[in-house]
């Protein structure tokens, strides 16, 4: 497995190829956010581990991308991970936490006209990991699993970007 900084460069490199930083906003690169984290609390209220890692990878890569968009610096993972231990929240609070993280990062894309205090975004960032992270962890798992699971994934996906929506080649 590679280290978490490599699985990170790649989804930026990644990302970057696909056009899905400069090509597409901050407001659709977070509403394909929002389906991931819908994703996630399925899997949650399902207590179905699989779909739980998988979202949780699914989601860390379009919290990257979106990191990308904005010029954030991704310190903020690494600082999650670091930051993050067993929980004994269990994970629909966990979730619902992390709702409230994502409800304050779309008031910040909503009202700030791309503007953004950097303490404000990077705060939502961290927030977001270090919530992914405990849910990874209650799983016995960590996000770099999760994340690389994810990257596998990826990896060779393509698509087209439609009206600044990245479409895989399979929807097509």
């Amino acid at each position: 497995m590679e280290t978490l900084n490599e699985l990170i460069n790649n989804i930026e490199k990644w990302a970057e190829e696909r056009n899905l930083i400069d090509g597409s906003t901050p407001q659709k690169q977070f509403v394909k956010l929002m389906e991931e984290f819908g994703e996630l609390c399925s899997g949650v209220s399902k207590n179905k581990s699989d779909v739980i890692i998988d979202s949780i990878g699914d989601c860390l890569v379009v919290t990257i991308i979106l990191a990308c968009q904005i010029r954030a610096n991704r310190w903020f993972i690494e600082k999650a991970v670091v930051d993050a231990d067993y929980s004994t929240e269990n994970n629909e609070f966990i979730c619902i936490r992390l709702a409230g993280v994502l409800g304050n990062l779309s008031k910040l894309l909503m009202f700030r006209n791309g503007t953004f205090h950097r303490n404000e975004v990077y705060s939502n960032f961290y927030e977001i990991a270090y919530f992914l992270n405990k849910l990874a962890l209650n799983k016995e798992m960590d996000l770099g699993k999760c994340l690389d699971a994810a990257w596998q994934e990826i990896k060779d996906r393509k698509g087209k970007m439609i009206n600044g929506v990245f479409v895989k080649e399979s929807d097509l």
